[in-house]
């Protein structure tokens, strides 16, 4: 384990173990024989198992955060807040003007991000679909909670509706799999293993910090945005592959 601040960070074999662990799962065909004795493990009125739709959630939010470095108060960016041609997304956190930051922020999304998102974003569009199917109306509120997704939305379908799970309940949950870590970890093992190869101002930039007192979001800031995603993005491609962490995607039966 490495440690930052007073957080530890496990080490990346490990990490790649729990990894594959969820991976493995979504190895599986999302669609599971509608059975009396499986409907306590199905997610609601849909033929999908409970486990698999953890596993589907929970690595995107882990590849999402580990290859973003965004905080953990919120979820991470959908599919459609990222600019294709510069794959950027803007943010708004809160307290930055308090900090002397900027109001609003740029998060650079690596190719591996970017897909997995797209690959997410294709996965709720075929529960709606289904949902459609078999109830109207849980479909409608499914629908209502990814609003325009600017957001990555987490939920749960139990006894009829349709519940909302924030980063840190997603990650409770998925202790069930295996993942016994806090959702701020991502953010904190990323910059542990960019600190040594890339430049302060773009570090400074992609985890939302001051440098030299300066915010390097700013208009007096001497940052070259343009240069960021070459300079970023071969850099977290590599540390996403280190840990086994790729885009993957829901599987229906042939």
């Amino acid at each position: 384990e490495q440690l930052t601040g007073r957080a530890k960070i496990p080490c990346n074999d490990q990490l790649r173990q729990d990894i594959l662990r969820i991976g493995r799962r979504l190895a599986h065909p999302m669609i599971t024989a509608n059975k009396t004795a499986e409907i306590g493990k199905l997610l609601g009125p849909l033929p999908v198992s409970r486990d698999w739709h953890l596993s589907m959630m929970a690595y995107t939010y882990i590849l999402a955060t580990f290859g973003t470095g965004q905080r953990s108060k919120k979820p991470p960016c959908g599919e459609k807040a990222i600019d294709r041609e510069s794959g950027f997304a803007w943010v708004v956190e809160k307290g930055n003007a308090k900090l002397g930051l900027a109001g609003e922020r740029g998060v650079f999304h690596c190719w591996t991000v970017r897909e997995q998102l797209e690959r997410y974003e294709d996965y709720l569009n075929t529960l709606v679909r289904m949902l459609k199917r078999r109830n109207e109306r849980l479909a409608s509120k499914l629908q209502k909670l990814r609003g325009d997704d600017a957001q990555l939305v987490f939920f749960d379908i139990r006894n009829d509706k349709v519940y909302r799970l924030s980063p840190y309940q997603l990650c409770e949950a998925a202790g069930s799999l295996g993942w016994k870590h806090d959702a701020a970890l991502g953010r904190r093992w990323l910059r542990s293993q960019l600190t040594a190869e890339i430049p302060s101002d773009a570090l400074a930039a992609q985890f939302g910090h001051n440098l030299d007192g300066l915010d390097v979001w700013s208009q007096h800031s001497g940052l070259q945005v343009r240069d960021l995603p070459s300079v970023l993005g071969p850099a977290i491609e590599r540390t996403l592959s280190d840990i086994g962490l790729e885009p993957l995607s829901a599987r229906t039966p042939k």
